[in-house]
């Protein structure tokens, strides 16, 4: 069992990930196979097992096949015991199955509660089995705490039966556990189909019915009551809801992070680096944005720690294994989040290397992308703002700004000048901010805005302040307003009723500020 609170979020994070992200079945079949076939390579009876599974599995038959006394209870398990993401990625395919089957299951089961035998009603579970005298004396620590099985977990409704079937040695100790599932449970289960750690009452799909078997998926949460001696040791667990500290705030991103991105309406380095959104394909980009957004919310009073580092890591690598095609994308995008991560330690120097690392990776391998490259260099822009190194940061958008022209990226030279004015205006450096202008052509990009309304400009920069303080957006709203009059009217070839017809449009932006 896993305890630690960042252990918890990798496992509901490898969940999400599994679940959303597409996935060859066909391929991802093979692959358990192969695994299988090698490991009992030597075992004609597991072989012949594997390939009646070849032959005749269909995801209806996952429950049965898994509560077999056969390759798949064993493997699995011990796969995913280890926590090890290229042997549990192997078997990925009967893992998602069986939660798939358990979820549905869950569904009708808490749709049925009102119809059904109040005596069917599942309240209480049991499991007995051996552990390690240290894995005991950790759990006697953790009374009230929460623990985690890093596997399906396999209970039965009678006590006696649970007894039955434990083998130990002499460096372990006999524990039973005792489940509770309250009523508070099945009162507040209004949409099952939200709940992410499902149970089932196996009955008729079991191997084994006469056991009165119930599994808890992959992830289910229990807090730890009491423990007591008696003949053996008796530990009594209380099930916990799907809607607990540890997973909330996963689940609120879920609903709240599916807007779009662009350089003008996401101004943050965070948000930025979620422009990498568009690269990936949309059934997977929900999952991905939240993870490389609030990958590490489980860490205690926000503080980054070696072991969060690492649990981050895994994530990015599982996503690789699910996205092999977009293997550099994510991996610029894990450089520049640990990055991050670093920065909000205090450990500007890894920050800044770790963005490096990120920007050769997209120079050396996605050179036809020129918005990764822009992506890198903003991150490392604002880690040298953020040390007061404002000549090295002008530098940077410098680069940016050759980057855009070149490619005509019209939303990120405005960013980006909209980022150079930031900076200067604490200088007064107004020379630098009309030649930053003059390099971008500012009456072009400003046109092309005009021409679909002539406020869209004023919005645009509105949006991307709304988080300021009221003054501070009108002064900066006033400031670019007198820069983009200048821009307009330096240009020669414009004539005197077309300059009074943008005139009377700059004006109608004026008068509108702080209306939209």
């Amino acid at each position: 069992m896993i305890e630690e609170n960042v252990n918890l979020m990798w496992l509901e994070a490898f969940i999400n990930i599994l679940l959303h992200v597409p996935l060859d079945k066909n391929a991802a079949k093979q692959d358990m196979i192969a695994e299988c076939r090698l490991y009992y390579k030597s075992n004609p009876v597991e072989l012949k097992k594997i390939d009646e599974f070849e032959n005749d599995y269909c995801p209806e038959t996952v429950i049965n096949w898994y509560t077999r006394d056969s390759f798949v209870y064993r493997l699995v398990n011990k796969a995913l015991r280890t926590l090890n993401i290229d042997i549990i990625f192997k078997f990925r395919f009967l893992i998602i199955d069986l939660y798939q089957q358990l979820k549905q299951r869950h569904i009708d089961y808490i749709k049925s509660l009102s119809t059904i035998d109040p005596n069917k009603i599942v309240h209480t579970v049991y499991r007995c089995q051996h552990i390690g005298i240290h894995e005991l004396e950790k759990l006697k620590d953790s009374i009230g705490n929460i623990i985690c099985p890093n596997s399906f977990f396999s209970t039965t409704e009678d006590c006696l039966m649970a007894q039955l079937f434990v083998a130990g040695s002499s460096n372990s100790e006999c524990v039973l556990f005792q489940i509770d599932i309250p009523d508070s449970y099945y009162q507040n289960a209004i949409d099952a189909s939200n709940y992410t750690c499902p149970f089932s009452k196996l009955e008729n799909l079991s191997q084994f019915q006469s056991e009165s078997e119930v599994i808890f998926s992959l992830g289910a949460l229990f807090r730890i009551e009491s423990i007591e001696k008696y003949n053996m040791w008796f530990v009594c667990l209380k099930f916990e809801e799907d809607n607990n500290e540890l997973g909330q705030d996963f689940y609120l991103a879920e609903k709240l992070e599916n807007g779009t991105y662009d350089w003008q309406n996401r101004c943050s380095v965070e948000d930025r680096i979620l422009l990498l959104m568009e690269k990936f394909p949309p059934s997977s980009r929900n999952i991905i944005n939240i993870y490389i957004k609030y990958g590490v919310f489980a860490d205690v009073d926000g503080l980054t720690t070696a072991t969060t580092l690492n649990t981050y890591r895994k994530g990015f690598e599982l996503l690789m294994k699910c996205l092999p095609n977009y293997r550099y994308v994510l991996t610029v995008a894990m450089q520049l989040t640990i990055g991050l991560l670093y920065c909000n330690r205090g450990e500007r120097i890894l920050a800044i290397q770790f963005g490096e690392e990120a920007l050769h990776v997209a120079e050396t391998y996605l050179h036809f992308d020129h918005e990764c490259s822009l992506i890198c260099y903003n991150y490392l822009a604002v880690i040298h703002q953020i040390e007061d190194q404002y000549t090295e940061s002008l530098s940077i958008y410098e680069k940016m700004l050759s980057i855009a022209m070149e490619y005509d990226n019209t939303s990120a030279l405005l960013a980006i000048y909209n980022d150079i004015n930031r900076i200067t205006c604490d200088f007064g450096d107004y020379e630098y901010e009309m030649a930053s202008l003059k390099k971008i052509d500012l009456q072009r990009q400003i046109q092309r805005f005009m021409e679909v309304k002539s406020s869209c400009f004023a919005k645009t920069y509105h949006n991307a302040q709304i988080l300021r303080k009221l003054q501070l957006t009108l002064n900066e709203y006033q400031r670019l307003l007198r820069l983009i009059q200048r821009a307009y009217f330096s240009f020669s070839y414009f004539d005197r009723g077309e300059a009074r017809r943008n005139y009377s449009s700059i004006d109608t932006c004026s008068t509108n500020i702080g209306r939209e």
